[in-house]
C-alpha cells in the first residue's frame, strides 16, 4: 500500500498527538466567541450561511449517533452539503455536550450571549489568522479532505 503524493509520514504529523488538534479547535472557538464571529443553531446559522456564505472560516458539527434522531442527521447532512459546495471546511467533534460546555463557560467569563443551540457551530473568518487557525486549516486538508474513510471524529478537550 502507498501513501498518495499530497500525504506524507513527516515527523510533525506523525508527533501531533489528537488531542493538539481539539486544543486548536477549542481555542478557535473560544476566540470566536470572544469577537462575536460564531453563530450556533440551525436556524442562524443557515441563515449565515444562505446571505454570507463567504465569510464563514469553519462549520463544526458534533458527532450524532446512531440513538438521535433521524431529523438531527438530515440537517447535519444537508449543512454538510451545502458547505461542500461553498469549500466551507466541516469538522465533527466527538460530543454536542463538550462544545455546549466549552461555549457555556467562554460565553459565561466574558459576559456575552449564551449558546443555547450547539447542534451547528459556524466559525466566521477572523481579521488576523492565528497558529490555531493555520493548525485547524493544515488538519482539514491533509486529514479531512483526503480520501481516508471514515472521517476522523476531533476529540474535545472539557
Amino acid at each position: 500500500m502507498t501513501l498518495p503524493d499530497n500525504i506524507e509520514c513527516a515527523p510533525e504529523q506523525s508527533t501531533r498527538r489528537p488531542t493538539d488538534i481539539g486544543m486548536a479547535l477549542r481555542e478557535v472557538l473560544v476566540k470566536a466567541l470572544a469577537t462575536n464571529r460564531l453563530t450556533s443553531g440551525v436556524f442562524s446559522c443557515v441563515t449565515l450561511l444562505n446571505t454570507q456564505p463567504e465569510d464563514v472560516s469553519v462549520c463544526v458539527l458534533p458527532d450524532v449517533g446512531p440513538q438521535m434522531d433521524v431529523t438531527i442527521n438530515i440537517q447535519h447532512k444537508l449543512l454538510e452539503a451545502y458547505c461542500w459546495e461553498n469549500d466551507i471546511p466541516v469538522l465533527r467533534v466527538d460530543s454536542g455536550d463538550k462544545l455546549s460546555a466549552i461555549l457555556k463557560c467562554t460565553a459565561t467569563n466574558n459576559n456575552t450571549s449564551e449558546m443555547s443551540d450547539t447542534s451547528c457551530v459556524l466559525v466566521q473568518n477572523p481579521v488576523a489568522s492565528t497558529k490555531d487557525d493555520a493548525l485547524i486549516n493544515k488538519f482539514y486538508n491533509d486529514v479531512m479532505a483526503s480520501d481516508i474513510y471514515p472521517r476522523p471524529v476531533i476529540q474535545l478537550p472539557v
